[in-house]
């Protein structure tokens, strides 16, 4: 049942937006960028976190995913797809496709995201965005 409500959400966040896939989440719940050191700690603080996506890729969408439900966690891989055409963070946009692996893991209670981490590999991202060379 809880991976309904994980595919649900990145349906609302590839179609709709930040705000629209906020909706998923309890008012408290604490989400974890593991790529950045980042920890939301609160439904404001997650949706901010989306909305920062959603600009610097206002075609961010969630391809390719498979998901996995273990007790009231659920499991996604998927590749995170966007034309990088807003800034993220402090760079610049450059116009260029991202493609990158991602994982999140969710934590369900009550139909709501209670607990969340997403990891992905931040260099493969730069190097995509034309932000650093190749290693």
């Amino acid at each position: 049942m809880s991976i309904e409500l994980h595919q649900a959400a990145h349906e609302a966040m590839s179609n709709e937006g930040a705000e629209q896939a906020s909706a998923y989440f309890a008012p408290d719940i604490v989400y974890t960028d593991e790529a950045r050191g980042l920890t939301m700690k609160d439904k404001a603080e997650t949706t901010g976190w989306l909305t920062e996506w959603k600009t610097a890729f206002s075609d961010a969408r969630v391809a390719d995913a498979t998901y996995l439900e273990a007790g009231d966690w659920t499991i996604a891989r998927f590749t995170a797809r966007g034309t990088n055409d807003g800034p993220f963070g402090e760079l610049p946009p450059t116009g260029k496709e991202l493609a990158t692996p991602f994982c999140e893991l969710l934590r369900w209670s009550d139909g709501k995201c209670v607990e969340g981490a997403i990891y992905y590999d931040t260099t493969t991202m730069m190097v995509q965005l034309g932000h650093m060379p190749p290693p």
